[in-house]
C-alpha cells in the first residue's frame, strides 16, 4: 500500500466495536479494508461474521452491502442466518412472556403453546 491509501484507510476506531467500510481487518497476514473484502472475498467475511464467538461485526450499511453480495452468490446462506435470527427473537419473546406471567393471556404472542399446557403454571 502506498502512503496515500494509508491516510484514507484507518484502523477500527475504539469508539465502537463494529467495523465500517473503510476500516482495516487482518486477512491472511495482510491488511485489507472491509470494502475490499466485500468486493473480493465476501464469503470469507460472511463466515467470519457468522461463526460462533466471532468478534467481527459490521455497521448496518456495510452489512447490507455484504448481504446483497451474498444473496447473489448463495441465497441459502442468508436464509439460514435469517431463520436463526427469527428463532432467537421468538425464543427471547417466549422467555419474557413466561417470566412476566403473560403466557396464554390477552396480548400473548404464544396462545397455542399456552393452550397445550406444555408449561405448568
Amino acid at each position: 500500500m502506498n502512503k496515500n491509501s494509508d491516510k484514507t484507510l484507518k484502523l477500527n476506531s475504539r469508539l465502537s466495536d463494529k467495523y465500517k467500510l473503510n476500516d482495516i481487518l487482518s486477512f491472511d497476514k495482510e491488511r485489507r479494508s472491509i470494502q475490499q473484502l466485500i468486493t473480493n472475498n465476501p464469503l470469507y467475511l460472511w463466515e467470519l461474521i457468522h461463526t460462533k464467538h466471532s468478534n467481527v461485526s459490521l455497521v448496518r450499511d456495510a452489512y447490507a452491502k455484504l448481504k446483497a453480495r451474498i444473496v447473489r452468490i448463495n441465497p441459502r446462506l442468508v436464509e439460514e442466518v435469517e431463520k436463526k435470527h427469527r428463532y432467537h427473537k421468538a425464543s427471547k419473546r417466549l422467555r419474557k412472556e413466561l417470566r412476566e406471567g403473560k403466557l396464554g393471556k390477552d396480548g400473548s404472542s404464544f396462545k397455542k403453546i399456552a393452550s397445550r399446557k406444555i408449561i405448568n403454571d
